[in-house]
């Protein structure tokens, strides 16, 4: 054993002298690749000299209980494996902190804390081997670094769960009150994205330079640019992230974490696609807008989640009835698997017979959420339904009530929500809801009750709300979406049509491709699929009277041309972006702008890409050389500054037939576009063609990053 502890205080010594030299010179550390994995086991080996220290600090208690010998050896033994689970941790936890993606300050003081929790414990150990028979002050030493050990580990979880992250739960959070004034971002968007990205993207842990606790860090964007193309969600960084398979290394959230739910997905894409407007109010979304009945959804699910679940005391109903009451037009179900509580649904107007709701009295004890939203149900109707004395939701959109004997269901007295939406329900109607004894909320979206007299409701009896819902504004103008591209790919086979659509009825589709910005008068309209001869970019608009054109759309088309047998890359890519290696350009295989980590493409920053592209013994004749590149301006990815195309008969008689200089982008719009570069050649006829496509060495000076090297991204290479 004591052969053992020497081993052990000499690997501590050793292990304090290398951490306080890194320290020394943390401004020149780079941490090799090797030993990145062992630093992001920093969060699993902490909890052992959590448990030693812990052990130690309580063991006091125990002295009275074994022999003084036996004492001292188990708290040398303990102290010698804490002093080295407390350096070996402080050591990988200083190879973390070298990563990017950590709030500097608070990784710095988590830091210094736990290298000082390693420094105290092996003055510890030093302190108990040399005067281990004195006690005095030794055991205030193991409390005081005990104390030191609670802060550095109440940092640590500060930068992995969030500022605060332990007394949290025991504050109130500030609720925010949601109005028809409160834009769709801070009531349907930003709570998707709490739930599911703050996580890791927070004022403390902005992991890929990305903070999205704020506006202005959203918009900004991280490492590599903006997370969304407005107008363009399958441009858009972020849904590229989200719609990538489970297992991918870059789908976000990452796996193992909470994922958005299909209904989030879709809320996200339609708010990018109808321009992500951080300021668009709920009242400014029309009801005839996809997006209307989304954000509703979800803001009243987020509501009913906050709802505490009401325990219920009465029995569970019998599963046979249950089962009996399921058919193809009826569907009963538990609200929760540990409660009797039933809710029952019944769809389809045309099948509605009176007996499918007269049939629920089975379970009327049971039953405290019924919808007969979109049936025929009728006045006669709610004395069927005021039999259910625990029912507490009842939906009845859209039906035939009209409320002339609403006061039949005040015998449910448990009834909190009612909604009334789409009926005939009269002002007069509503004053007999106002005395019901459990009632909370009431729904009146698309009746003919004036706002003036629901307001005036709301101020008479403040413990009963009447929603009105949105209020169309006749004089309101709306923004058309853009048209989208039906086909499946930008890279079009020949003879392939290309097809344009609106989901929107009447709308006119015009377009140009010369580059031209589409007008309502003169550029060409949509009538038949589109034909192209060579690359085009198409940009369209919609139109339809009443409502503002829409956005500008570019579509950036590539057209099949001459397979060369082989393509061998002159100069390597960088290590990050290899692509698919020699094949990459000419493999027919796009990449998107926003996703440049996709392997379809190549990425040089440091060096020209040069690429020698073979035809074999049989050329064919080439007129024109089409390269496409990316353009993500907020990830330094420009046009090349030159592209050249050079041609010969051999690899060493290769000589320069073309060359351009692509217009440079001039500010942040359009951040995310596909280039394409075209070189005319004057009828050449070579085995072997080399391209090199030249980064821009200095980013200009209104960029970010000014003065840097920018990136050239290519992904295919055309010949025609």
């Amino acid at each position: 054993m004591h052969q053992t502890k020497a081993i052990i205080r000499n690997l501590v010594f050793a292990l304090q002298i290398l951490v306080l030299f890194l320290l020394l010179f943390e401004d020149q550390v780079a941490i090799p690749v090797l030993l990145q994995p062992l630093g992001r086991m920093h969060p699993l080996f902490l909890h052992l000299p959590i448990g030693f220290l812990l052990l130690l600090a309580l063991f006091p208690l125990l002295q009275k209980e074994v022999s003084a010998t036996a004492f001292e050896k188990i708290r040398s033994f303990v102290l010698h494996l804490a002093a080295i689970a407390a350096s070996g941790t402080a050591l990988i936890g200083f190879f973390l902190a070298q990563e990017e993606g950590y709030a500097t300050d608070l990784v710095d003081w988590h830091k210094w804390t736990g290298i000082a929790v390693s420094f105290v414990t092996y003055g510890l150990l030093i302190w108990h081997e040399k005067w281990g028979n004195s006690l005095k002050g030794f055991n205030m030493a193991v409390l005081a670094n005990t104390v030191l050990l609670l802060w550095a580990g109440h940092l640590g979880g500060s930068i992995t769960h969030g500022e605060n992250y332990v007394l949290a739960p025991l504050q109130e959070e500030e609720k925010v009150e949601i109005t028809p004034q409160t834009s769709v971002f801070a009531a349907a968007v930003a709570p998707v994205l709490e739930a599911k990205c703050y996580q890791c993207h927070n004022e403390q842990k902005t992991k890929g330079e990305l903070l999205m606790t704020t506006v202005e860090g959203l918009l900004k964007g991280g490492k590599n640019g903006a997370i969304w193309t407005a107008g363009n969600p399958d441009s858009s960084h972020m849904m590229q992230r989200i719609h990538l398979p489970l297992e991918e290394k870059e789908h976000m959230p990452p796996r193992g974490k909470s994922q958005l739910s299909e209904r989030e997905i879709e809320l996200l894409h339609l708010w990018i696609e109808q321009g992500a407007d951080t300021k668009l109010t709920l009242a400014e979304v029309a009801s005839t807008n996809d997006l209307f009945p989304l954000v509703n959804s979800l803001l009243q699910e987020a509501k009913e989640a906050t709802i505490e679940k009401p325990k219920y005391d009465f029995d569970f109903a019998d599963k046979a009835v249950v089962e009996r009451l399921n058919t193809p037009f009826r569907n009963v179900k538990t609200i929760a698997n540990d409660q009797a509580a039933l809710h029952a649904e019944i769809f389809v107007r045309r099948a509605y017979r009176r007996e499918f709701l007269d049939e629920l009295i089975a379970i009327k004890e049971q039953l405290t959420s019924l919808n007969v939203s979109n049936l025929p149900i009728e006045d006669a109707d709610l004395s069927i339904i005021a039999q259910f004395p625990n029912l507490e939701k009842l939906l009845l959109n859209n039906t035939d009530v009209s409320g002339n004997n609403l006061e039949t269901l005040k015998t449910c007295n448990k009834l909190q929500h009612l909604a009334l939406s789409g009926t005939k329900v009269q002002e007069s109607h509503l004053q007999k809801l106002t005395d019901f004894p459990a009632l909370k909320e009431v729904y009146l979206w698309n009746t003919d009750i004036e706002p003036a007299a629901i307001d005036s409701l709301n101020q008479q009896f403040p413990n009963l709300k009447f929603e009105r819902g949105y209020l169309v504004n006749k004089e309101e103008i709306l923004k058309l979406s853009p048209p989208r591209l039906k086909n499946k790919n930008t890279l079009i086979k020949k003879g392939e049509p290309i097809v344009l659509e609106s989901k929107f009825p009447n709308v006119t589709i015009r377009y140009t491709t010369d580059g031209s910005e589409p007008d309502s008068l003169e550029s060409l309209v949509y009538t038949n699929p589109i034909q192209i001869t060579s690359p085009k970019t198409i940009k369209t608009r919609a139109f339809v009277e009443g409502w503002l054109g829409s956005d500008t759309e570019a579509f950036s088309l590539f057209l099949e041309g001459y397979r060369p047998d082989s393509a061998h890359l002159l100069t390597k890519a960088n290590e990050q972006y290899l692509g698919k290696g020699e094949a990459t350009l000419i493999n027919l295989e796009k990449g998107k702008p926003g996703n440049f980590r996709n392997p379809a493409w190549l990425g040089y920053r440091d060096s020209p890409l040069e690429a020698l592209i073979d035809f074999g013994a049989n050329p064919p004749k080439i007129v024109q050389v089409v390269g496409s590149f990316a353009q993500n301006i907020g990830s330094d990815i420009f046009p090349p500054k030159k592209v050249e195309i050079w041609g010969g008969s051999t690899k060493e008689s290769l000589r320069l037939l073309s060359s351009t200089q692509p217009d440079r982008p001039e500010g942040y719009k359009p951040n995310i576009a596909i280039i394409t570069t075209t070189l005319n050649l004057p009828d050449a006829q070579f085995q072997y063609y080399k391209i090199i496509a030249h980064p821009v060495s200095r980013l200009p000076k209104w960029h970010h990053r000014k003065g840097e090297k920018g990136w050239v991204f290519m992904d295919e290479v055309f010949f025609y």
